[in-house]
């Protein structure tokens, strides 16, 4: 049996939107190209947000492993299949989704990111950026420390959970021998990753009393329409709505940017070169992408195309309603 090693790198989930919408580079067609006459198993295509021209396959148990794009998401199942895109298109729940339609995978729906991978019967890798490894992917919060849970929910035993990724590992390593299966996440062994887990350490507090104030976690830097640097961050909903202690910006949803026009409290708070997105959603990671992607878009048509909040409101409203409807699918 293949022997397990431990290291890893990070996923991320703004930035190839960015990337894609205003870098505009459709390396995954050469991807794609590459399998047309080869005899790979394409089981099902994804496609990530607007910017992306082209679906990108999903190859199960691939044979030419130099034909997988660095950081490629993919899925093991239970009997240690390995199903993964060509190119880092989209995010696992949507290569989870098209395996449900598929019938790959069982097409309950679950919290696959909190719960046993033997009850759910699939766990998310990632292909690293450098070589040939696959690392367990950073969304799963059965293997986080606690002291890299930004919750309060104790959610489970990481070394009695690694052992379970570890036997999906293993199989998935009998099948896919030219892949290297290592039992950590690939958060773990990426610098800028940490980096951001000292910035969120080191919290921006707004009050005096140490223990309480604007926990805000920097979960990504992504480039807006002009190349300018915009941090998509997380923060506690609950202390910007309250008051004493609290910033007292009730009118506070979900998320928001500088630029938003509807309430004065979002110029006052929201630097503007961030985006604030409520820190609940991270437990819901379909609806939190949607988030990104609304204020990102609204951002970009206020601050750039001079659009009025409540035009820029509806189409990225529109936009994320169309990312929720292929993620049902």
């Amino acid at each position: 049996m293949r022997k397990i090693v431990l290291e890893s790198l990070y996923e991320g989930v703004a930035d190839k939107y960015a990337e894609q919408k205003f870098g505009i580079t459709d390396k995954e067609s050469e991807f794609e190209k590459s399998y047309v006459d080869s005899q790979e198993t394409i089981v099902a295509h994804v496609k990530g947000y607007e910017a992306y021209s082209k679906p990108v396959p999903v190859i199960k148990n691939p044979k030419d492993v130099s034909k997988i794009a660095p950081l490629s998401r993919g899925i093991i199942d239970l009997e240690g299949n390995l199903y993964i895109e060509t190119y880092p298109a989209t995010l696992h729940s949507d290569i989870i989704e098209k395996l449900k339609s598929a019938n790959i995978l069982p097409k309950k729906d679950v919290q696959w990111w909190l719960l046993n991978p033997e009850e759910t019967g699939y766990i998310s890798v990632q292909k690293s950026k450098k070589d040939n490894a696959i690392y367990i992917g950073e969304s799963h919060l059965q293997l986080k420390e606690e002291s890299e849970k930004y919750y309060s929910e104790k959610y489970s035993d990481k070394e009695k959970y690694l052992s379970i990724f570890k036997k999906f590992l293993q199989r998935a390593a009998s099948k896919n021998p030219k892949f290297q299966f290592i039992a950590t996440q690939i958060s773990d062994v990426n610098e800028s990753f940490d980096k951001r887990k000292e910035d969120y350490k080191k919290s921006t507090l707004i009050t005096d009393d140490k223990n309480i104030g604007l926990k805000k976690r920097i979960i990504k830097k992504v480039k807006d329409a002009s190349g300018e640097d915009v941090k998509i961050c997380l923060v506690n909903g609950d202390y910007v709505n309250a008051e004493d202690p609290g910033l007292g910006f009730k009118e506070f949803t979900e998320g928001g940017h500088y630029y938003v026009t509807s309430y004065p409290g979002y110029k006052k708070f929201i630097p503007k070169d961030e985006i604030w997105i409520d820190s609940v959603f991270v437990k819901e990671p379909e609806r939190l992408k949607g988030f990104i992607q609304h204020e990102f878009i609204e951002r970009n048509l206020m601050k750039y195309k001079k659009w009025t909040y409540s035009d820029a409101h509806e189409y990225a409203n529109k936009k994320e309603a169309e990312l929720r409807k292929k993620s049902e699918k």
